[in-house]
């Protein structure tokens, strides 16, 4: 809201859009501070669409982009949950607004049980940047490639200062480098990114991420770059992390088949909001959102001769900056069936069973 350009209106508009709302909020609300590493409260990134450095003279009103509209969860300690969704549903967005690395438009963030909203940028290099990380999707785009491997995993401690000195600097990058699996750490120190394979450039990635020890890491679909022979090496790793350090994840993914394999809880994002949220074994093996059943129906079946009975949604995501009335999903669902209520009212995240929760007005039907 601090840029010139933006009208009154849009001030306006964005202010009711940072009002609270209740939604999603129980299934975070029964754990206790204690029990949470990260909450999550109403976050919201909304983005203005303009033609030109003014709005549109031709709109009546203004328009955003909803990325991320309203998402609300809460993350235990030595917990892993899957943010799951197509692209441009607002899944890595919402892990950025969480670091601070984009400005949020309305909502909280809380890291053990104290607020970054509002921490300044010294407060957040002090306090806060050690002990939130995130991990690259794109180990290829993320590391530079003219810095040796040591110099690399050794900038956050640079930049925070952590290390008294270079002995010490070097005895925290081999013992994040040996955390990772890359060993003998020491033969990794002199060599450049080109001269590392796929999975070792992840694991160069989570190494840069480890040494400053998080308690709390984004990993921004961290396999969806590697080839499949070792995908499940960095699933297996980053879980092991966790039992080892208590690190809790945030790990975004379109592949629910991984989700299901390294998270605990897991949530489907749709057009910037959370549509179901269950243990991940649940959510995949009962999902109550028409979209979650299609994702899930669109995973290839190993046995082609089994009748499917498959859920299939027509038409295209809407236009972002134009969300249709009501129910985002409901130009494309199949159980609406021309029913005035989904076109007209937006369905609220609710529990339909312990620890399950969806929004959709006709969650029963199957």
């Amino acid at each position: 809201m601090k840029n010139q350009f933006w009208s009154r209106r849009d001030r306006d508009t964005l202010q009711r859009a940072i009002t609270p709302d209740r939604s999603g909020f129980r299934a975070m609300e029964q754990q206790s501070p204690e029990q949470l590493s990260l909450k999550v409260v109403n976050l919201r990134k909304w983005l203005p669409v303009r033609l030109g450095l003014v709005a549109s003279p031709l709109s009546s009103r203004a328009n955003y982009v909803k990325a991320v509209d309203g998402v609300s969860f809460g993350i235990g300690r030595k917990e892993i949950i899957g943010l799951a969704g197509a692209s441009g549903s607002g899944k890595t967005t919402t892990g950025r607004s969480i670091l601070r690395l984009t400005e949020r438009t309305g909502g909280e963030v809380v890291l053990d049980g104290q607020s970054i909203t509002n921490a300044s940028q010294d407060e957040l290099k002090r306090i806060y940047r050690r002990r939130m990380q995130m991990i690259y999707q794109d180990p290829y785009a993320s590391l530079n490639p003219r810095w040796t491997v040591g110099r690399l995993v050794s900038e956050g401690v640079n930049l925070l200062g952590l290390a008294e000195s270079e002995s010490d600097r070097l005895q925290m990058v081999c013992n994040a480098l040996e955390d990772v699996g890359l060993k003998p750490p020491e033969s990794f120190v002199e060599i450049y990114p080109h001269q590392l394979s796929g999975g070792q450039r992840q694991r160069v990635s989570i190494a840069r991420a480890l040494v400053v020890k998080p308690q709390f890491m984004v990993a921004d679909e961290p396999v969806s770059m590697l080839d499949a022979s070792i995908r499940m090496s960095i699933l297996n790793l980053l879980q092991q992390l966790r039992d080892r350090t208590g690190i809790s994840f945030l790990y975004i993914t379109h592949d629910l088949a991984s989700m299901r394999y390294v998270c605990d809880r897991a949530a489907v994002m749709y057009l910037g909001k959370i549509v179901e949220m269950a243990t991940s074994d649940v959510l995949v093996r009962d999902p109550a959102h028409p979209y979650t059943r299609a994702l899930i129906d669109a995973l290839p079946d190993p046995d082609p001769d089994i009748p499917s009975g498959k859920v299939t949604i027509g038409g295209e995501i809407p236009n972002p900056s134009r969300l249709p009335t009501g129910c985002n999903f409901h130009p494309r669902c199949p159980r609406m069936k021309g029913r005035a209520l989904c076109s007209e009212t937006a369905p609220e995240l609710t529990e339909i069973a312990p620890g399950h929760y969806a929004s959709c007005h006709f969650w029963c039907e199957k």
